[in-house]
């Protein structure tokens, strides 16, 4: 399985000490170059760089060129570079997923018959597989370091997982 990448994600599951294990899930993480910046060279020091780093060594992780740069700077009104970038790649190579976090993102990559899965998704697929007894923990850690959520989807979360 090939996915595409947004950078929160990815910072996401590197602060809950999970990145390592993206590479169970998928075959090969592609990012675009504004996805590269905002992790590793914005983000240097922090969570997600030096794993993505470490991704791009073990050619686990791919930087891709998008083609279609005007598509991406029409949706960068709308979302930040990154996002916009991720979702136009994931179409022109036909990902089998996309990573995203933001509703809206996720709505717009939805409308272009893309597969989006957030932090949450890779939590659950993390259980599902028994990588992991419980996502509780990691989701608790993800909301103290500013990943935000619905008290209700919480809850609701909390219930699909059996916990």
């Amino acid at each position: 399985m090939i996915i595409v990448s947004n950078a929160s994600p990815l910072i996401n599951i590197a602060r809950v000490r999970l990145f390592h294990h993206l590479h169970t899930l998928y075959e090969k993480l592609v990012i675009p170059n504004a996805v590269f910046r905002e992790v590793v060279e914005k983000g240097a020091g922090r969570p997600g760089a030096t794993e993505v780093l470490d991704g791009l060594k073990s050619k686990f992780i791919e930087i891709k060129r998008l083609n279609n740069t005007l598509a991406a700077s029409a949706l960068s009104e709308f979302f930040g570079d990154g996002e916009a970038e991720a979702i136009i790649l994931a179409s022109e190579i036909s990902a089998d997923a996309i990573l995203l976090d933001d509703n809206k993102a996720r709505i717009v990559a939805q409308s272009m018959n893309l597969n989006p899965v957030g932090t949450i998704g890779v939590l659950l697929e993390l259980k599902d597989r028994g990588i992991i007894p419980e996502i509780k923990p990691y989701l608790d850690k993800a909301i103290k370091y500013g990943f935000r959520i619905s008290p209700d989807l919480y809850n609701k979360l909390l219930q699909k997982a059996g916990e």
